[in-house]
């Protein structure tokens, strides 16, 4: 079969193909459980993995074209369990061109009114939980497709992000990194921070108190609004993801640093823009391998297993065979991980990018060890979390190891990153790597090529929600394998 590869067509398409099974049959480790078969599809090779597959020539894979809302492949089948979606390389497009904008464009519009913060009427006020970058986007994103959907703009107040933003960022909140929610206000002051740090402290003093989400039974279910659903977006996670990608607007500050590290990292076609689209653009796979404290936490890892660079690469070598891609940036807290990438024996023919300026040895299960040991009484009443046990990062921040200007800056230029590329492999367990993956999806204006190795497809993972407006009956899958005190982190 006719493989395609690097910018354009293979040199040596055989060659390729060769390469392509050698890898297969002699690097990749197969996880428990899951079998893998080398089937011609069309003119493309495809290899079958499991839970989900990409489709064929003679079917449309894609949600909302050959398929229902909330479902992808062929046959088609919902994102909750689909853990591979591999479409073939024609069906990278969205099928209704532009709802994706109408849609983002109907977000923004709503969350521009100028309102009073301190006015339940008109503004909802959450504060976020101390929990990693990922799962706060998750929390932001719920209060603003709440407030939505009553009609409200949203915001946050000062110290709601300390564990990964100091004081004199943003009022320690999340628009130390990202622009304002909304354009509520107080004494005429935007109430949400900004680049520069903001009022969001009159908030609390104009007696206020915010709500918080963190409790699943006081948690609203979330649908369409009837504007959204006007706009040609009718599946709950082509909604939530234009969520995400509204929320996710890094401010200028952070615009500049994204900038610079993608500079640094040798990131392709700068000239072009950060997200543009084409047959010309260098196709880039994000890679987000998360080992660190996800492997070290003995529940966790009998739920989600721990996939290792191999499981990785075997998909990354199916990605270049049928979509080109040959540029790889990876995001992971592993430096073993950062090093075998790059063995050109093992893995040869990849363009590897990454963010230099990361502490990998930082996020090793030794270094919290050794800190515990220097530290006899940090977090002592927390001991017996299996996420302290772990070093889930945002423990060990609560327990003063770590900088959070530091540890905050690096989740976000991961996130900024990875969801900048067009395919994704990693793990969607993990609400860092589901929140760039949703961001991914919410610029292209499609759900994007993705292979997530921890077992499970996406889920909401807030609480409720249904697929369309209010009137439908049609709920979103419930995630029942979310469970237990040992599944986010960041």
């Amino acid at each position: 079969p006719r493989l395609e590869g690097g910018e354009g067509e293979s040199a040596d398409p055989e060659a390729e193909a060769k390469l392509l099974l050698y890898q297969v049959e002699s690097l990749y480790v197969q996880p428990s459980g899951i079998t893998t078969t080398v089937t011609p599809v069309g003119s493309e090779q495809r290899l079958e993995h499991g839970h989900g597959n990409g489709g064929s020539e003679e079917s449309d894979p894609r949600e909302g074209c050959g398929c229902p809302r909330g479902q992808v492949g062929s046959p088609c089948a919902g994102l909750a369990s689909t853990t591979r979606f591999l479409p073939p390389s024609h069906a990278l497009a969205p099928c209704n061109p532009g709802a994706a904008d109408r849609a983002l464009d109907v977000i923004t519009r709503a969350m521009a009114a100028t309102v009073p913060c301190d006015d339940p009427k008109q503004a909802e006020l959450h504060h976020l939980p101390f929990t990693g970058v990922g799962a706060i986007m998750m929390y932001v994103a719920y209060g603003v497709g709440l407030a939505l959907q009553k009609g409200r703009t949203f915001s946050v107040p000062d110290s709601s992000m300390l564990g990964w933003a100091p004081a004199s960022c943003g009022g320690g909140s999340p628009h130390c990194y990202l622009e304002p929610f909304s354009s509520c206000s107080i004494g005429g002051a935007t109430g949400t921070g900004g680049a520069a740090g903001g009022a969001t402290g009159a908030l609390g003093a104009a007696g206020r108190k915010p709500s918080g989400p963190e409790d699943k039974k006081t948690r609203r279910e979330l649908w369409l609004t009837p504007a959204v659903v006007a706009s040609g977006v009718d599946s709950f996670f082509a909604y939530h993801s234009q969520i995400m990608r509204y929320t996710w607007r890094l401010n200028t500050r952070w615009a500049a640093q994204a900038e610079t590290v993608k500079r640094n990292a040798g990131w392709p076609n700068a000239a072009e823009g950060n997200f543009t689209t084409g047959s010309t653009r260098t196709k880039i796979i994000a890679m987000h391998v998360r080992h660190g404290d996800a492997c070290a936490a003995k529940r966790r890892t009998q739920m989600y297993g721990c996939p290792q660079l191999a499981h990785y690469m075997h998909v990354a070598f199916e990605m270049r065979a049928r979509y080109g891609a040959a540029t790889i940036y990876l995001a992971t807290d592993d430096p073993k991980v950062e090093t075998d990438i790059r063995d050109n024996t093992t893995y040869p023919g990849w363009t590897i990018l990454s963010n230099p300026d990361v502490n990998r040895e930082w996020y090793q299960p030794s270094a919290w060890h050794k800190y515990g040991r220097n530290h006899k009484g940090a977090g002592a009443k927390h001991r017996s979390d299996p996420q302290f046990q772990a070093g889930f990062v945002e423990k060990r921040l609560r327990a003063g190891d770590g900088d959070p200007e530091r540890l905050g800056a690096e989740a976000v230029m991961d996130i900024e990153l990875l969801s900048g590329c067009d395919m994704f492999i990693g793990t969607l367990s993990s609400t860092l790597g589901r929140t760039a993956f949703e961001v991914m999806a919410g610029r292209l204006g499609y759900v994007p090529p993705f292979a997530s190795l921890d077992r499970h497809g996406w889920f909401y993972a807030q609480g409720k929600c249904r697929e369309g407006g209010n009137e439908t009956k049609v709920s979103c899958p419930k995630p029942t394998w979310i469970s237990g005190k040992t599944h986010g982190g960041a």
